[in-house]
């Protein structure tokens, strides 16, 4: 049995989709598929014990519906979710934020914009639970850091 609840683990397997699109050049529906076929919860299998956090258990259905319900929303909202993610960066420039972080925030600021049945500081705490895994040192806190501008602008209206 999964060590995860069915959101974390399907977050976690929506942001590997998320990141990974972004160096494929296949449209992402047919990707999505593919995705899938590749059994990714075998993903972390081949990290020696504690390196990675993560769950290779075989993905419930559960997991795989909220794992897409959050892939479709962000690929179906990915120019809505850039424009929020870059107003919210204020002095920092684009291009310099990593592939990894751009799809932990695309991820967090879907649930946070268009997603409302996460409170958000789950969402925030999930965010930053997978900048810990997958990301560098500072990672989690730049994407809190990130997220947090993102719901002040929306909640005063800026954005």
């Amino acid at each position: 049995m999964s060590r995860f609840k069915p959101q974390q683990k399907g977050r976690q397997l929506a942001f590997q989709f998320i990141f990974g699109i972004e160096y494929m050049p296949s449209e992402w529906t047919a990707a999505l598929a593919q995705f899938w076929e590749m059994d990714p919860a075998a993903l972390g299998r081949d990290y020696p014990a504690g390196e990675r956090d993560a769950d290779v258990t075989a993905v419930r259905a559960d997991e795989r519906a909220f794992s897409e319900k959050l892939i479709c929303g962000v690929m179906e909202h990915k120019k809505e979710l850039d424009s929020a993610i870059v107003d919210a960066l204020d002095n920092w420039a684009p291009a310099r934020v990593g592939r990894m972080e751009w799809a932990i925030l695309r991820l967090a600021a879907y649930e946070l914009l268009y997603d409302h049945d996460t409170p958000h500081r789950v969402v925030l705490s999930e965010a930053m639970r997978l900048g810990d895994l997958y990301g560098e040192e500072n990672t989690a806190r730049f994407v809190n850091g990130i997220l947090n501008r993102i719901i002040d602008k929306r909640e005063t209206g800026e954005s």
